[in-house]
């Protein structure tokens, strides 16, 4: 059936999501017009190739055309081109500005990333391809964290994480093009720290406007001394929260001269606003003290 005869159906049908699923409504109408005059057959394995694959329409089309609408044919050939075609969208998109994002907290015991990766528009950073990719860097990074007994923060610049190896064997550079190519934005690595926590430390971790399994708009950690429990992690865990949602820029006053609203023990506890953070400690048999903590929100400097 061609798109000319398909035009004349009910739009309940013409724009169902089960004919075109890739594509929202407007998305739907666009493809109508584009490509009125491809046969059903073509259609449906366009639709199936982007589905798959997530690339362009226009390059599954091409990747038809070029391989006679033998569906298998020309999903190898996209395989086979995907980096090749994410670098040429690379190269061409690589000038514009990635304002939107996702931030990735990644954890294996004693041992946490923190990454953020940017986008040029929300539309992209909630889709599951650049949220997948996100938390792969964020687990990538993290295995490349000095295994060492005592406290280390470190900052990786991008160009050093670029050749790390993520689990599908491919490198992160090679991988963040491929995705270039699938989504047609710009995509970049901005902030990305390692964090190595001493085994004698407790730590509790957040993550706020939860997106996949790791990854939200801003997340927090914090390392606390105390008796090892599960009290003791949720605690912590809570107290991460807080720290997500106060923003404080140390545990305890340097001197009289600073605002008691940014010192985390001067704080109001989040869950449990009439006493202070540090009077939930004290209130706290396990937990004695504080020792570090840190928060990162996508944007921030």
């Amino acid at each position: 059936m061609a798109v000319g005869t398909f035009l004349e159906q009910p739009l309940s049908s013409m724009f169902s999501k089960d004919t075109f699923p890739c594509l929202n409504y407007k998305g739907r109408l666009g493809f109508l017009r584009a490509y009125s005059s491809l046969d059903s057959s073509t259609i449906t394995n366009i639709s199936k190739l982007r589905r798959q694959t997530s690339m362009p329409l226009k390059v599954c089309k091409e990747a038809l055309t070029l391989n006679k609408n033998i569906y298998k044919d020309a999903l190898e050939w996209l395989n086979c081109n995907a980096k090749t075609l994410g670098y040429e969208k690379l190269n061409a998109v690589s000038g514009r500005r990635t304002l939107q994002g996702l931030v990735t907290l990644s954890r294996d015991d004693r041992y946490l990333s923190i990454v953020e990766v940017r986008c040029e528009s929300d539309f992209v950073s909630n889709n599951k391809e650049f949220i997948h990719l996100t938390e792969s860097i964020g687990k990538a990074l993290m295995t490349k964290a000095n295994k060492e007994d005592k406290f280390k923060l470190k900052e990786w610049h991008p160009d050093e994480v670029l050749d790390i190896k993520l689990m599908n064997g491919n490198s992160i550079k090679s991988t963040i093009a491929e995705s270039v190519g699938k989504l047609g934005e710009n995509i970049s690595l901005n902030r990305l720290y390692s964090i190595v926590t001493p085994p004698e430390w407790i730590v509790g971790t957040y993550i706020h406007n939860l997106k996949g399994v790791s990854t939200g708009t801003s997340c927090g950690w914090v390392g606390i001394i105390g008796n090892r429990s599960v009290g003791a992690v949720e605690f912590a865990n809570r107290l991460a929260t807080h720290i997500v949602g106060f923003k404080p820029v140390s545990i305890v006053r340097a001197n009289k001269y600073e605002n008691p609203q940014t010192i985390l023990y001067e704080q109001s506890y989040l869950f449990d606003q009439s006493i202070s953070v540090k009077e939930a400690i004290d209130s706290t048999p396990m937990i004695s003290s504080v020792v570090d903590f840190g928060h990162y929100k996508l944007g921030d400097k």
